[in-house]
């Protein structure tokens, strides 16, 4: 299970560091709006595709500027593996990472994101 995720967060990186607005949308996210998809948008063609989706989580308390990002698996996906880890719970954080909302929207800080999210499934 694990490197079929793992893959699958790769995947949606690549997707990510394709564009500035992709890089600023992860790495700019805005204090309000816990719970709200990050990335990728919203839609079946997404969900189905990427099997997996970034949430915004909290600020995290004590850090300015620091918020908490989910990966959750949608129920949809594609691939057997992570329809099956949705299945059993859609809402499931498989991992959380804390990002510097101030840190510069580039492909480095997003594969150090990327990193720290790969490492704590």
């Amino acid at each position: 299970m694990s490197s079929t995720v793992k893959k699958a967060v790769r995947e949606i990186f690549e997707e990510i560091t394709k564009t500035k607005s992709n890089l600023k949308r992860v790495l700019h996210m805005s204090e309000s709006g816990a719970g709200q998809r990050v990335f990728p948008p919203k839609t079946a063609k997404n969900d189905e595709k990427f099997g997996l989706r970034l949430d915004k989580g909290e600020p995290v308390k004590g850090k300015p500027g620091v918020i908490r990002l989910n990966l959750q698996a949608n129920s949809n996906a594609k691939n057997k593996i992570i329809r099956e880890i949705a299945q059993k719970d859609s809402h499931r954080v498989l991992a959380s990472v804390d990002v510097d909302t101030k840190q510069e929207a580039n492909k480095d800080n997003a594969a150090k994101v990327r990193d720290q999210l790969i490492g704590k499934l």
